[in-house]
């Protein structure tokens, strides 16, 4: 266990820990002996299908393991002499036999040696036939494209100022839905997808799409006839982590769902919404075991789509009551609304007492599965605004995307006013917007100004005579004084 104080004493006193932008430094030799993942390829593989995975990195060590969820099996393979990751880097290569009813989706995926355990890196199971970006052809213009038969899954990269091109053939009214699949799977890429007719015309584009984040879909039923799917970059940028997984098939999928997520040890009934379905559709989720702070859940039937995250909390969750004005809030609990309909406001009553000190946190944008921007508002009983959050225009097209896990949700901390016992939320969406799939999650508590402290990597390996960094990252929600991380029951070995 970790503990986090915030005490500027304690800091002074012992004198052995600093601080400094987030990051805690035991003084001594600095020595990075882990194994580090840099890459691996390829990026994914089909269900009920055997690959060679090579990973590339330094210091793997010998006798390495893999660690992953993935249900597969994993046979080492003879270490590659040459590799497309470059002579700087260490490789190891595995046979991986993917179980044929390993589910779609995106699996953490980590190794290990006598040196200690690596980083994650995330590995993706489709439901398609794969193929592998030829490098030796050029497929950089239209009308030059690689030729894919589909369904398929294309694994490439992007070079900087890079175009990829695809030449698939299409049958008359055929449905098929274009997916990229990259910063969702730890890509560093902002994919654009475009689809090009044989003579070179766009019939569709698209950028960022509900449901995938900065990731690129279009679904589409094209005339019969020869087409090309176009991949870049969205800034033509030079990154390390540049990959991307194409799908081009026939598959369901959703944009979101409601509620965003339910208390741990519960079942609840849940909707799947938009994308490619004509009507909600009805899932239960079984909460009643998971330690985990999400669930993935899935679009029933054929799915090519990665599932989307349910989150799962520890505090008392309902439902936003229907056809009701002002709704009582209780502290501590998270109600599940949604902004039905453009410009609705939802209104809820919290009962407080003056000087006491409140924090309002609205979610949802962060989980990737609602396209409310949601802003937040408290005010008193005469309708004076005391504070709010949420209220900065976006840039550029942020409205139209979710915003992933870098987003920032609404929060504010406040203090009530003399004479104050009661106040009002209103939830709703900054400019206007609504509909079935603009959901959020409301709580409210009592609370002092204060921080939340997360690990930036799930592992912390010190090695005997040697120093470990621990990065953690620091929100702070009103408290601007130093924090000290300490290690309870760490034993004699460790200082």
């Amino acid at each position: 266990m970790i503990r986090f104080i915030n005490s500027r004493d304690w800091l002074i006193r012992k004198g052995s820990l600093i601080l400094i932008q987030g990051i805690l430094f035991v003084p001594g030799l600095f020595a990075a002996t882990v194994p580090f993942l840099e890459k691996m390829h390829p990026q994914g593989a089909q269900q009920g299908i055997a690959i060679t995975l090579t990973f590339a990195g330094t210091n793997l060590g010998e006798e390495l393991q893999v660690f992953s969820p993935l249900p597969a099996a994993f046979t080492p393979l003879t270490d590659p002499k040459t590799s497309e990751f470059g002579q700087d880097m260490e490789t190891a290569a595995f046979l991986v036999e993917v179980h044929e009813e390993a589910p779609v989706g995106l699996y953490p995926i980590r190794v290990h040696s006598e040196l200690g355990l690596s980083n994650v890196l995330l590995f993706s199971v489709g439901g398609f036939p794969e193929v592998m970006e030829d490098d030796g052809k050029e497929n950089n213009l239209p009308g030059q494209g690689q030729k894919v038969s589909v369904p398929v899954t294309v694994n490439g990269t992007l070079e900087g100022a890079d175009l990829d091109v695809y030449r698939f053939q299409a049958k008359e009214g055929e449905r098929l839905v274009f997916e990229v699949e990259a910063r969702r799977a730890g890509s560093a890429l902002d994919p654009v997808l475009r689809i090009l007719d044989s003579q070179g015309l766009q019939v569709a584009r698209n950028d960022d799409s509900p449901g995938v984040g900065v990731d690129s879909r279009l679904d589409l039923s094209l005339p019969s006839g020869e087409y090309d799917v176009v991949v870049n970059d969205a800034k033509f940028s030079r990154q390390e982590n540049n990959f991307y997984r194409l799908k081009i098939g026939n598959f369901s999928y959703a944009n979101g769902l409601f509620p965003l997520g339910w208390q741990r040890g519960q079942k609840i009934q849940i909707q799947l919404l938009g994308g490619s379905l004509t009507s909600p559709q009805e899932l239960p989720v079984d909460l009643s075991t998971t330690d985990e702070d999400f669930v993935m859940v899935k679009v029933a039937g054929s799915s090519g789509a990665l599932p989307l995250p349910f989150k799962v909390s520890d505090l008392p969750e309902t439902l936003e009551p229907k056809g009701q004005g002002v709704v009582p809030l209780k502290p501590s609990t998270v109600v599940n609304g949604r902004i039905a309909v453009p410009g609705e406001v939802d209104r809820y009553r919290l009962t407080v007492l003056p000087g006491e000190r409140w924090s309002v946190e609205l979610t949802g944008s962060q989980l990737g599965t609602t396209r409310l921007f949601g802003r937040v508002t408290v005010l008193d009983p005469r309708g004076t605004r005391l504070a709010s959050g949420g209220d900065d225009i976006p840039r550029n097209n942020d409205f139209g995307r979710q915003h992933g896990a870098t987003s920032r949700d609404p929060y504010i901390n406040f203090q009530v006013p003399p004479g104050i016992q009661e106040v009002m939320i209103n939830v709703e969406d900054l400019v206007g917007r609504g509909g079935q799939d603009y959901a959020y999650r409301l709580s409210a508590w009592k609370s002092s100004a204060d921080f939340t402290v997360s690990l930036r990597t799930p592992y912390i390996n010190v090695f005997q005579n040697s120093t470990a960094w621990v990065e953690v990252q620091i929100h702070r929600r009103g408290y601007s004084g130093p924090v000290h991380l300490d290690i309870p029951d760490i034993g004699d070995g460790v200082v």
